[in-house]
């Protein structure tokens, strides 16, 4: 590994993340001032920002690994009712550490292949040696990962009383496979011009067929020991060597400099890719048909901003129709599932207890909140950029559709609108649990239940109201459909974050119920009194 490179790459890479940091924090309203256009040229200031944003990532990584250990091991392993402190459960966990990490983690985007800014602006763009930048690269980011394992495969193994020194053994095997996967694919595009790691198919088989042997086995009770074999020490020593001499053979592979023209080039980096992708998905979802513009409803009744509201939700009843089947089928599939479940209790003479746990039904309303957040949001969020794309983004150019009264008339047409398809959604989730609840015996209280279904209604009018009172009052979207206003954006994880704290609270049915009847008419007043103020001066084309 070059050390002059390494600084020069570490340079760099810390200059494109102090530009994206002073980019992102000049976009804060609050901190527009400080973070101007001046700073780009401050290089010491945007070195000890980056230092600040490598440390916190390393941090985050080193969770992110503990996070991605805890989820394949613990949780798979107390499921499958395996001591998890025992030598059978570090075995277990080898097992599964094998298919994850040592081949999906290798095979499916090795460092060398990856598209990525940093190599574009080193290598394409300021004339780096390709073969410095790609061994420099890898070592470092290769060194990075052993450094992450090591101490939680390590501390596993002690736990585990499997032993330190096995946990030690296992991520030094890691490393060598690494190395190796890095060479087996240089070869494969030397010799074949063949990325496999480029194709969504390969990805997804690679990925199905490894989860399958990585956790069939534990539905049978095999355990099986490939740690016996993996990390014996002459295995790992020839695997590590075997890591070694591909590092070696890397330095002096020659195609490194046309391995980058092919996967670095500008429409291929994950940024711009991002962009692209979620700009087309963006107007796939907004795109009208020819079919849409086919109303053969007579409006004729209608005058003015209620026939352009009418005449739009028409050609629009695809989009708000097609999630609202969605969910039909789903509610529906749920239905028969749990109809299947009473008749199968039943049968096994377990009728009574099934009324018994029905007549509860009303404490499921907090977790109601959550779903019917990503049900009823998930719509508005939709038919709100449809609303500006096909509708709001040609008119706004006008001066007589930004005056107060026309921005108010349509708000409140719109929001009627909104409100009774989102209460279609929340009265087919009432509809199911008032027939599971009787096919299956239950006998809630009436007044209890009675009231845990209007919550659920009114759900449905606070979504309508958050979705298109903050398009209102922010009209956040360019005619990209990007969107670039941050407080939309932190109101909106503000709102998912709510509704998930909800779903965790323990409360009297009764009580929860006026809560949800209480927000929703707060939430709604405030929100409307926001429109009604801020909406004449906010709503327009940015």
């Amino acid at each position: 590994m070059n050390l002059t490179c390494a600084s020069q790459i570490y340079r760099i890479r810390s200059a494109i993340a102090g530009n994206r940091l002073v980019y992102w924090l000049g976009r804060v309203p609050l901190l527009k001032r400080i973070f101007t256009d001046k700073l780009y040229a401050a290089t010491e200031g945007k070195l000890v920002l980056s230092i600040l944003v490598s440390l916190y990532r390393g941090v985050t990584a080193l969770l992110g690994k503990a996070i991605y250990l805890a989820l394949t091991w613990l949780v798979p392993l107390a499921l499958a009712d395996v001591k998890i402190l025992s030598p059978e459960g570090f075995s277990m966990s080898v097992w599964i550490f094998f298919w994850l990490s040592f081949v999906v983690g290798t095979m499916i985007q090795p460092i060398s292949v990856e598209p990525s800014q940093l190599k574009y602006t080193c290598v394409r763009q300021m004339g780096m040696d390709a073969t410095q930048y790609q061994t420099t690269e890898m070592v470092t980011h290769h060194l990075a990962m052993f450094a992450g394992f090591t101490p939680f495969l390590m501390l596993w193994g002690g736990l585990t009383g499997a032993g330190v020194l096995r946990g030690l053994l296992l991520s030094l095997a890691l490393a060598g496979v690494r190395m190796m996967a890095e060479w087996f694919h240089l070869m494969l595009y030397a010799k074949f011009r063949c990325l496999p790691s480029g194709k969504v198919g390969y990805i997804l088989a690679l990925t199905v067929v490894c989860l399958a042997l990585a956790y069939l086995p534990m539905l049978f009770g095999v355990i099986p020991a490939l740690d016996q074999v993996l990390l014996y020490p002459a295995t790992v020593a020839l695997l590590f060597a075997l890591g070694s001499l591909c590092a070696r053979a890397i330095s002096r592979y020659p195609c490194h400099y046309e391995l980058i023209l092919e996967t670095c080039r500008a429409e291929k980096l994950p940024g711009q890719a991002t962009v692209k992708n979620a700009n087309q998905a963006q107007f796939e979802q907004v795109k009208l048909k020819d079919s849409d513009l086919d109303t053969r409803v007579d409006f004729s009744h209608l005058h003015g901003w209620r026939y352009l509201q009418a005449v739009f939700f028409r050609r629009h009843r695809r989009m708000l129709l097609k999630p609202f089947f969605v969910v039909l089928a789903i509610l529906g599939g749920l239905t028969v599932v749990g109809c299947v479940g009473i008749v199968w209790f039943r049968l096994q003479g377990q009728g009574q207890e099934m009324g018994e746990v029905l007549s509860y039904v009303t404490k499921a309303l907090p977790i109601c909140v959550f779903l019917l957040y990503l049900m009823d949001n998930t719509v508005g969020e939709r038919i709100c950029k449809a609303m500006f794309y096909n509708c709001d983004l040609a008119l706004l150019r006008y001066g007589w559709y930004r005056e107060r009264d026309a921005i108010l008339r349509n708000f409140f047409l719109r929001w009627r609108m909104l409100c009774g398809v989102n209460l279609m959604l929340s009265g087919a989730v009432c509809g199911m649990f008032v027939l599971l609840t009787f096919l299956g015996g239950g006998r809630p209280p009436v007044g209890e239940f009675i009231l845990f279904l209007m919550a659920i209604l009114s759900l449905g009018v606070f979504f309508a109201t958050h979705s298109l009172g903050l398009y209102y009052i922010f009209q956040p979207y360019t005619s990209d459909l990007d969107t670039k206003n941050p407080i939309f954006k932190l109101l909106n994880i503000a709102m998912y974050a709510v509704c998930w704290a909800a779903s965790q609270i323990k409360s009297t049915p009764t009580w929860f119920a006026l809560l949800v009847f209480g927000v929703t008419v707060v939430y709604s007043v405030v929100m409307l009194a926001l429109v009604l103020r801020r909406a004449p001066n906010t709503f327009r084309v940015k």
